[in-house]
């Protein structure tokens, strides 16, 4: 049997399509384990600074902060090793992406100075959601649907529950980074 032209080119467009979709899946994996350790610290942060008093909030954010960092390094070098998780610099390139939402924070805080508590507590939600979304229309669709999930419930939250603002955040930016990432985990 002799393979045409045309099924031979079609033949090599599903074999690219399969790589880009399980290259796909990796990257699903691979951000899955981060998402729920972020998760998990954002769910905490916003908790605590429910119950504490707001003096107190720098002190809250400044040990959880380290410890996803810490975590975030920890679980890079193990996927590092493990099989189809070859090291590209995710890790590194994953703090320094935290670190410059953290600085995009930061600046626009200094730059907007908002007058009560409430938008220094949510924005931090709002780039999160704008940053997955944008990875999502990128390179990963199902992050972008996470993205706008967060974005969208953030402002929800800010428009019609502020009195409990502190525990939504804890549910939407947590407990959705935490469930997502479970999700993709297992994609």
């Amino acid at each position: 049997m002799t393979l045409s032209r045309s099924d031979a080119a079609g033949a090599l467009r599903d074999v690219e399509l399969a790589q880009a979709r399980a290259g796909e899946m990796r990257g699903y994996r691979h951000a899955g384990p981060y998402l729920i350790g972020w998760g998990l610290i954002w769910a905490v942060g916003y908790v605590l600074m429910a119950i504490r008093p707001q003096s107190e909030w720098g002190w809250i954010w400044l040990p959880l902060d380290a410890a996803g960092i810490i975590g975030t390094i920890l679980l890079a070098r193990v996927q590092r090793g493990k099989p189809g998780m070859a090291s590209n610099g995710g890790g590194g390139r994953i703090l320094l992406g935290i670190l410059f939402a953290a600085l995009f924070i930061a600046a626009t805080y200094i730059l907007f100075a908002p007058a009560t508590v409430t938008p220094f507590i949510v924005f931090p939600g709002l780039v999160i959601g704008a940053i997955y979304g944008m990875i999502g229309i990128a390179w990963l669709p199902r992050l972008g649907w996470v993205g706008f999930a967060i974005f969208a419930l953030t402002m929800v939250g800010y428009l019609f529950f502020r009195d409990w603002i502190l525990y939504w955040m804890a549910a939407v930016c947590g407990g959705s980074l935490m469930l997502s990432g479970a999700w993709l985990r297992n994609a």
